[in-house]
C-alpha cells in the first residue's frame, strides 16, 4: 500500500466506508481483511474507531469479531429492520439446524455475546 487515501482495489477509503460499499455490492465480505490491515497500517485512520470507520456499530463489529461470516446477517437485519439481537439468535438457530458441522467457537461467542447484551439490558433498568 502506498500510504494515501485508496487501496489497491482503488477504493477511495474516504468517500465510503466498507459496509457501504459491501451493502451496495461493491466489495465482497471477504475485502473487509483488507480494510482492517489498512486501518492498522495508516496511523491517520487511527483517530476513529476501528468499527466506526468500517461502517459498523460497535455491538455490529462485535457480531463480526465472533463470526467472520456475519455480515450477511448484519446487512438482512440492517435492511430489514430487525434487531442485532434478533439476527443473531436467528442465526444460532440456524446453526443448530444446520446438517452439517458447525464451529464451536463462533456459536459459543454468539451465545456469550446474547448474554452480554441481555445483562446490559437488565443493568440499564435496574
Amino acid at each position: 500500500m502506498d500510504g494515501g487515501s485508496k487501496f489497491d482495489l482503488g477504493i477511495d477509503a474516504r468517500g465510503a466506508s466498507f459496509f457501504d460499499l459491501y451493502s451496495r455490492g461493491a466489495v465482497a465480505a471477504e475485502a473487509i481483511d483488507d480494510w482492517v490491515g489498512r486501518w492498522h497500517d495508516d496511523p491517520s485512520l487511527a483517530r476513529q474507531e476501528l468499527h466506526a470507520w468500517l461502517g459498523l456499530s460497535l455491538p455490529e463489529y462485535q457480531v463480526w469479531v465472533y463470526d467472520a461470516d456475519a455480515l450477511a446477517f448484519i446487512l438482512e437485519a440492517r435492511r430489514s429492520g430487525r434487531s442485532l439481537d434478533r439476527a443473531v439468535e436467528d442465526r444460532l438457530a440456524a446453526m443448530d439446524r444446520a446438517d452439517g458441522p458447525v464451529d464451536g467457537t463462533v456459536t459459543r461467542g454468539l451465545r456469550g455475546w446474547l448474554d452480554m447484551r441481555a445483562r446490559e439490558a437488565a443493568a440499564a433498568m435496574g
